[in-house]
């Protein structure tokens, strides 16, 4: 799947030695824009299967999301619902985990998704602008027209990820 414009993947090489090993999360240096979180949150995933998202705030929220699955692995998906964008509609997918290291920045007007491909999964989260849910919007992630190759059948969604909008939606 193409890339996404503003969206950017980073990778951080992990430091082995005999204690273990030492990870970096995230790091200013591959922005252009200094970038405030204002809160981090993790995702604890008990199951295989487990489908969260899609997941975007709208306007006026200017939310920037940073994304890295720090145990066990999953596949991420983003869809670009930015109205304006040459790329509105496109989707971008790619798996991550504990081992590659990759972690993703998400601008505003990207919807966010992601299932896991192992029992015991934990996926960090840092945003830029306080959680609003007002603003909240879920995309439907089994909408067949955005054609988001899931690996897997889901075994755990909520009720409210269930009922997300159809395509098309707007930022």
């Amino acid at each position: 799947m193409a890339a996404i414009p503003d969206v950017i993947i980073s990778h951080y090489p992990v430091n082995y030695d005999s204690r273990g090993y030492f990870k970096r999360l995230y790091e200013v240096d591959f922005s252009d824009e200094a970038l405030q979180f204002v809160h981090s949150s993790v995702s604890y995933n008990t199951s295989k299967g487990t489908l969260r998202g899609l997941h975007f705030q709208t306007t006026p929220s200017n939310e920037w999301k940073f994304v890295k699955c720090i145990k066990g692995e999953i596949f991420d998906c983003l869809v670009d619902v930015r109205l304006n964008s040459r790329t509105y509609g496109q989707v971008m997918c790619l798996e991550l985990n504990e081992k590659n290291n990759l972690g993703i920045l998400i601008p505003p007007g990207i919807a966010h998704g992601f299932q896991t491909l192992e029992d015991d999964t934990l996926v960090f989260y840092a945003m830029t602008d306080v959680h609003r849910p007002e603003l909240g919007r879920t995309l439907s992630w089994s909408d067949m027209s955005l054609k988001i190759p899931w690996p897997l059948v889901p075994t755990s969604i909520s009720i409210s990820d269930e009922k997300g909008l159809n395509w098309p939606v707007a930022y």
